[in-house]
């Protein structure tokens, strides 16, 4: 009886020090979607008898909740210091007050995991706390992004505007925080680029969160180039260097491939054609582009390469930098002969109207870039985020995108990537478009006849049970109200979300019908097949919405007019393609890019 009596006063003293009699748990904030938040998690692992005792959680002096036995809290914050204090809920011996604290700084968008563990030993039927730990799980490094228009610009940085230094990277890029640094300093920086002028200086603040640097570069204009002959220097006939290198000599262009220097029209039937030639002069040539692109070139200043050639008339521009960036342009031109194409009679092309206006709803997009992942057996990519933020940034410029309408997820989670098409499906309505762009790794399960997205946390190749299979997503942009919905995917195997066809609609159909009836269409980067990380198909379709000069351009117009770019020069001959996602409810539509008023 006594043993009883002793066994009961002893489970209602646990109860007490448990704080589960009288305690109920407190409520815990909901997560917030927003990109400009973080994300805390905290976890308890089960240490019996030590996690009957509960504690209570402190974020700046702001009450977050319990945290009882194996169990975890969540909750949204925005950027800045964490002080994240744990005290003990009920406790009524000397050890009662703060059990653990832990400081540091927090980025947006970004989830920050910690573990907290009590330590002691059972003492009877009670338990001794004789401390605790709490462990802030390793998380992402900071970045600093580089990304221009057009690409390739050389990026320089520096505590001061007379100091800054090449960092050695051309556009896109990204730079990792150097090891023992929390931030990213207070830096200048700027961008150049041959046959472009030099961008502004611009300066950034201290920052904890990613650094993101974008330059629009302008070309030369026209009047700043050389377009005629230069005097040709002969490289010495002897093998015995000079004694110096005369910086003052002018930059000196030979082109030795076609022979344009002997008067005659150069006239070509083929499409393709190798530009050869010598720069010289300067204080050395350190560059040499052929229309805009980089040519191959050797230390005696001998360059080639290869351009293409539509029918008529073409102007071939060849610029020549030297080390200390001064440049010399030569421009000459190539004519491919005209072949007469015998066309259908009675066939009327009608030409689109440029006072035609539709009535357009609001456009929304949605811009998922993962390249760090969480597995070890998946390889991390180096270009989805740069590829993604300029293709937000050409919506958000040059057309009619807002914003606040566009959702930018970089490195999602699968349960961020789910609640953000739930969301979407709550909040679009029936008069609203929806751009979705994906950028990451994608894979094919042949046996399953699936193909999938692999978000930031998606387990190893042997277990595909947390990845995003297309059916998935299919179902998501089923259930979306909007009227019409353009998915863009650049990712391997992102051809299987077509499953069996491929949809054009008549090219003589108005704009206006074209928007009248409901869409679902998708452009991919490839079909069943793997694609390479820097992705020739974002470069090309970043360059004709770019370049664009319609008020009106509609999917498939846009994927004609960079599908052949895209074939020609990617390194493994993929194959872009565009068409209706089966049983998401295209009614025959298409999705209709409207430009800015400029």
């Amino acid at each position: 009886m006594k043993l009883t009596v002793k066994f009961a006063c002893a489970l209602i003293i646990i109860l007490i020090l448990s704080g589960c009699v009288t305690t109920q748990r407190l409520p815990v904030p909901q997560l917030d979607r927003d990109p400009n938040s973080a994300i805390i998690i905290l976890k308890r692992p089960s240490v019996y008898p030590l996690d009957l005792i509960s504690v209570v959680v402190y974020d700046n002096d702001m009450l977050i909740g319990k945290l009882y036995g194996k169990d975890e809290l969540k909750w949204s914050r925005g950027e800045g210091t964490l002080k994240l204090v744990i005290k003990y809920a009920v406790w009524a011996s000397a050890n009662h007050g703060v059990n653990a604290n832990i400081e540091f700084k927090v980025k947006k968008n970004n989830v920050y995991v910690l573990y907290y563990t009590v330590i002691g030993k059972p003492v009877l039927f009670t338990s001794m706390i004789t401390g605790a730990t709490l462990k802030l799980e390793d998380n992402e490094p900071v970045k600093a992004i580089f990304t221009s228009t057009p690409s390739g610009a050389l990026v320089y940085a520096g505590p001061s505007q007379d100091s800054l230094k090449s960092l050695n990277c051309k556009t896109p890029c990204t730079k990792t925080l150097p090891a023992g640094e929390s931030h990213w300093a207070a830096e200048y920086y700027k961008m150049t680029l041959a046959g472009h002028e030099d961008s502004a200086i611009v300066y950034k603040n201290n920052t904890f969160s990613d650094r993101e640097v974008h330059f629009d570069l302008k070309s030369f204009q026209p009047t700043q180039a050389h377009s005629f002959p230069v005097p040709i220097i002969q490289p010495p006939t002897t093998s015995v260097p000079s004694p110096e290198i005369k910086t003052d000599q002018p930059i000196s262009i030979s082109i030795t491939s076609p022979e344009i220097d002997r008067g005659l029209k150069v006239v070509l039937k083929s499409s393709t054609l190798t530009i050869a030639g010598v720069a010289t002069g300067g204080s050395g040539v350190a560059e040499v582009l052929v229309n805009d692109q980089q040519a191959a070139l050797d230390d005696q200043g001998h360059f080639s390469s290869e351009v293409l050639l539509r029918p008529g008339k073409n102007q071939i521009t060849v610029s020549a930098t030297d080390t200390q960036r001064k440049s010399n342009t030569r421009t000459f031109s190539i004519t491919r002969e005209i072949v007469k194409v015998v066309q259908k009679p009675d066939i009327e092309i009608k030409k689109s109207v440029a006072t035609v206006t539709i009535n357009t709803g609001k456009y929304h997009a949605l811009i998922i870039a993962v390249q760090d992942y969480s597995s070890k057996e998946i390889n991390n990519l180096d270009h989805p985020i740069a590829d993604a933020i300029a293709i937000k940034n050409i919506l958000t410029k040059r057309y009619t995108f807002d914003d606040k309408d566009i959702v930018f997820l970089k490195n999602p989670d699968r349960k961020t990537i789910g609640t953000t098409f739930n969301d979407l499906r709550k909040k679009l309505s029936e008069n609203d478009n929806l751009f979705i762009f994906y950028a990451g790794h994608g894979v094919w399960m042949n046996d399953m006849k699936e193909g999938y997205w692999l978000p930031r946390d998606a387990s190893g190749i042997n277990n595909p049970t947390d990845w995003i299979p297309n059916s998935t997503i299919r179902n998501y942009i089923r259930a979306l109200k909007a009227k019409h919905v353009l998915l863009v995917a650049d990712a391997c195997f992102s051809g299987g979300i077509f499953k069996v066809r491929e949809a054009f609609t008549s090219p003589n159909a108005s704009i206006e019908k074209i928007y009248e009836m409901q869409s679902r269409k998708a452009i991919t980067s490839g079909s069943l097949k793997t694609v390479p990380d820097r992705s020739v198909f974002v470069e090309y379709l970043a360059k004709r919405l770019r370049e664009n000069k319609e008020n009106y351009l509609d999917a498939q117009k846009l994927f004609v007019s960079f599908k052949e770019a895209v074939i020609n020069n990617s390194p493994n001959n993929q194959m872009p393609l565009y068409g209706a996602i089966s049983e998401a409810g295209d009614e025959g539509g298409d999705f209709v890019f409207v430009s800015r008023q400029q």
